[in-house]
């Protein structure tokens, strides 16, 4: 019975943590959302929604699900986090992280095709994803 209660306080403390914040951002949002509040908030914002504390504040990134019609464009970001896009759009302010030490390779599905890209930039791109209004 002490263990139950035990487990039951220590779930409950957790739980209470976690809410307040207390809980280090890659235990609540992976090593993606560690990498995007580390590299993207200062110009994109801890939200992704703009409004970023460093230089002219970048665009929100929370809406390019919905600008592509519903399908997260994957490729796109992938394409720019690697600095395939440099080009007179906002990407070209964009600092490329392509060679920045992303991590070994992991494959992800990028428009159907199962494509090799560096641990960092997968997380990344799944952290993107989950933020996507």
């Amino acid at each position: 019975m002490n263990r139950v209660l035990t487990a039951a306080a220590a779930l409950a403390g957790l739980a209470t943590f976690s809410a307040c914040g207390l809980i280090q951002p890659e235990t609540r949002q992976g090593a993606g959302g560690l990498a995007f509040q580390s590299n993207c908030a200062g110009c994109h914002g801890s939200d992704g929604r703009g409004g970023g504390t460093l230089f002219e504040p970048a665009p929100s990134i929370t809406g390019l699900t919905q600008a592509e019609g519903g399908a997260f464009p994957a490729q796109y970001v992938v394409d720019v986090l690697e600095g395939h896009r440099r080009s007179d759009d906002f990407s070209a302010a964009m600092p490329d992280f392509g060679g920045q030490g992303m991590g070994s390779g992991r494959f992800v599905s990028v428009a159907g095709v199962d494509r090799p890209v560096p641990a960092r930039t997968a997380g990344l791109l799944a952290y993107l994803e989950s933020i996507q209004d």
